[in-house]
């Protein structure tokens, strides 16, 4: 079983790959970022929609759920469907919101280390630049 990516608790991942992992880990919650999703127990759906701007809310819904699980110790998956652009803008909204990030561009190159398919679409680098920078 692979180690979580964010702060000993969060796991990003790709929709296929959270429905492959979801049983393994056993997360207290999922976080699905698609604009679609089947709704279930223990899942949190926040469409969050790719490349256009005014996502700011659901940027930090995401954040204020990602920040309770942390502070409960409880795992939590974070996905949309590929695992890049959707899940790392709130995986950098995460490392801004707890300061282990000073910018988006940081944030992004560090999650990128972890999973090198995060690619955030400049329309939420923006969202994410209004609400942190």
């Amino acid at each position: 079983m692979r180690s979580p990516d964010l702060f000993n608790t969060v796991y990003l991942f790709s929709a296929k790959e959270a429905e492959e992992h979801t049983a393994l880990l056993s997360p207290s919650m999922v976080i699905d970022l698609r604009l679609e999703s089947d709704p279930s127990p223990g899942k949190a759906h926040i469409p969050m929609e790719d490349g256009r701007e005014g996502q700011q809310e659901r940027i930090r819904e995401a954040v204020r759920l990602l920040v309770q699980c942390i502070a409960e110790e409880n795992p939590v998956i974070l996905h949309c469907q590929g695992g890049s652009s959707r899940t790392g803008c709130a995986a950098a909204a995460l490392l801004l919101e707890k300061g282990s990030a000073s910018s988006v561009d940081e944030a992004e190159s560090m999650l990128q280390k972890l999973r090198p398919s995060i690619a955030i679409s400049p329309a939420l680098k923006n969202d994410l630049r209004s609400v942190y920078e």
